[in-house]
């Protein structure tokens, strides 16, 4: 896989009832150039088994089994994007399929 122009971040802690449409949304996004980083924070519900339904190789997740909060995840996961641009959302966010499209040529033509 090459680099991804963009990352976007999505902590999840037991967002079983909503993260699939949350990756469905970035999926279905008109700008395919990304990675999402899907950050487990300690889950003990099913988000883990539906991230793992999903079989695209932009989707990565990042589970080590400890519970250490939003801040410390959004911070690995600026540590860990391979991305040039960097967006987040949560794992009950659903976007609008132009999201990261409109925001990437905003940041573009305003730099």
């Amino acid at each position: 896989m090459s680099t991804p122009f963009l990352t976007v971040a999505m902590p999840v802690r037991n967002c079983e009832k909503t993260v699939a449409a949350a990756i469905r949304s970035v999926l279905n996004q008109t700008f395919q150039d990304w990675e999402i980083l899907v950050i487990n924070d300690c889950s003990s519900d099913g988000t883990v088994a539906e991230v793992n339904r999903f079989e695209d190789k932009r989707i990565v997740l990042c589970n080590d089994g400890q519970s250490k909060g939003l801040p410390a995840r959004l911070n690995e996961a600026i540590a860990a994007a391979a991305g040039q641009y960097f967006a987040r959302m949560d794992g009950d966010d659903v976007c609008y399929p132009k999201r990261l499209e409109l925001q990437l040529e905003y940041l573009r033509s305003h730099p």
